[in-house]
C-alpha cells in the first residue's frame, strides 16, 4: 500500500466534495430518465473509486450516497444496482460493512482491484 493511502479516507478532500455533489445532484435525474425506457426500469451506478462508503467521522462517502439514492429511486419505481470497485482491500472491507448495513434491498456488488482491470463490471450480469 502506498504511504498516505489510509489517511486519504479520514476526511473529505476537495475531489470527493465535488464527486459527492455531482452524485447528489444528478443521480436522481439520471436514473429517472435512463430508467424509464429500460427493461424493468433497470439502472446501474458504477463507482470505480468507491472508497470506504463512509468517512471515519460518519459522513457519507460516495458508496453511502449511492446506496441512499438507490433506495430513494426504488419508489419511482427504478431497479437501481450499485457496483463498486475499490483497490485497497482494507477500504473495500469497510465499504462491505457499510453496504451490509445500509444496502438492504439494493443489488450491490463490491469488487476488489483497479477499475481498469474490472472488465466484468461493465458486463453487469
Amino acid at each position: 500500500m502506498q504511504a498516505g493511502v489510509n489517511n486519504f479516507h479520514k476526511t473529505k478532500k476537495s475531489a470527493a466534495v465535488l464527486k459527492h455533489a455531482i452524485i447528489n445532484q444528478y443521480a436522481t435525474p439520471f436514473a429517472s430518465k435512463t430508467g424509464s425506457p429500460s427493461l424493468n426500469n433497470r439502472v446501474a451506478f458504477i463507482d470505480g473509486y468507491a472508497g470506504p462508503g463512509r468517512y471515519e467521522n460518519g459522513e457519507e462517502g460516495s458508496g453511502a450516497v449511492l446506496l441512499r439514492k438507490a433506495k430513494e429511486l426504488a419508489r419511482l419505481p427504478r431497479q437501481v444496482e450499485c457496483h463498486f470497485v475499490e483497490e485497497d482491500p482494507e477500504i473495500a472491507a469497510r465499504l462491505r460493512e457499510v453496504a451490509n448495513v445500509e444496502g438492504n434491498g439494493v443489488t450491490c456488488t463490491i469488487n476488489d482491484g483497479d477499475i481498469s482491470t474490472q472488465s466484468g463490471v461493465a458486463k453487469l450480469r
